[in-house]
């Protein structure tokens, strides 16, 4: 399959294996690597400068020469047999799945993770927003703690079925407000949509900043908390209400978020894989962890025979 955003500055064509077709595979195709199905990643051209007129790359003079080959069949463009993703619908059809489970979305478990995340990293931000260096936790970042999380929260919290036909039979209820079950992809969603949005900071909080800072105004903390929240409210009402135009028509695709929806997908539709990424993945963060105390280690015995 070949992917093309609609107007892009840099073209890239990514070819999917037609492996996966042959082995029988009849879900979405994959558009990253990591996922269990094979990809080829076409070779990517010198970028052109899209303020260059008339410049064009030779991955598009590629493409316009295989243009005789193209067919259609009904309204989809293939060339030499892989669909060309242009729209909402090819990308409803050929890059995500719109498998619905029925799985709960808003839980406590998805709630919970989410705030916890959101804090943790809204202070970090907030922190080193008035430093020279700024940090922020990517959102990939947290959709891989949260997945790790919620599989933990699942499989040792104790649910429903444990106590069914014992004592504790009437905690039943409670349990199951807790711990639903499996931690799936909605809950994950919703967990990381918390995560992310708070992240990030709140932009609200520079002009408290700068009246602290340039007209000696002390701004009570509660005024400064009112504040925030009824400005982040105001703005998730609008977006709210502006959701018939930006997020209910087809045609509204939103390009840079396909690698999130990739991973979220991955994750949950394919947990035959699954086992070895977490592996992978928690064994690169242990180095991670070890690297940063190491480093910090090194640099305070430095300092120590330096004062000597």
């Amino acid at each position: 399959m070949l992917y093309q955003a609609p107007t892009p500055s840099y073209p890239l064509l990514i070819r999917f294996s037609s492996s996966t077709r042959s082995a029988g595979y009849q879900g979405p195709a994959p558009l990253f690597p990591f996922m269990s199905s094979p990809v080829s990643i076409g070779e990517k051209e010198s970028p052109v400068s899209p303020h260059t007129e008339g410049a064009t790359s030779p991955t598009s003079e590629k493409a316009c020469g295989e243009a005789e080959h193209l067919r259609n069949e009904g309204d989809e463009v293939f060339i030499k047999g892989e669909p060309v993703v242009t729209t909402g619908r090819d990308v409803s059809l050929y890059l995500v799945d719109v498998r619905d489970d029925g799985d709960p979305a808003l839980t406590f478990r998805s709630l919970f993770i989410g705030t916890v995340f959101a804090c943790l990293g809204a202070a970090l931000c907030q922190i080193y927003d008035f430093k020279p260096v700024l940090v922020s936790v990517s959102t990939v970042f947290l959709l891989l703690l949260s997945y790790t999380v919620g599989l933990a929260w699942a499989k040792f919290v104790p649910r429903r079925s444990s106590v069914e036909g014992t004592r504790f039979e009437s905690l039943g209820p409670i349990l199951d407000f807790f711990n639903p079950g499996e931690f799936k992809i909605k809950e994950h969603v919703i967990a990381t949509l918390v995560a992310s949005t708070a992240s990030y900071g709140n932009t609200a909080v520079l002009n408290f900043a700068v009246q602290r800072l340039y007209y000696s105004t002390d701004v009570k903390a509660i005024t400064a908390v009112l504040a925030t929240f009824s400005t982040s409210c105001f703005g998730y009402g609008l977006c709210g209400l502006l959701r018939p135009l930006t997020v209910y028509p087809s045609e509204m695709v939103y390009w840079a978020n396909l690698p999130t929806v990739s991973v979220f997908q991955s994750l949950h539709f394919d947990t035959a894989a699954n086992h070895k990424r977490m592996r992978l993945f928690l064994l690169r963060r242990g180095l991670w962890t070890q690297g940063q105390y190491g480093r910090a280690l090194a640099f305070q015995g430095f300092s120590w025979c330096w004062s000597w």
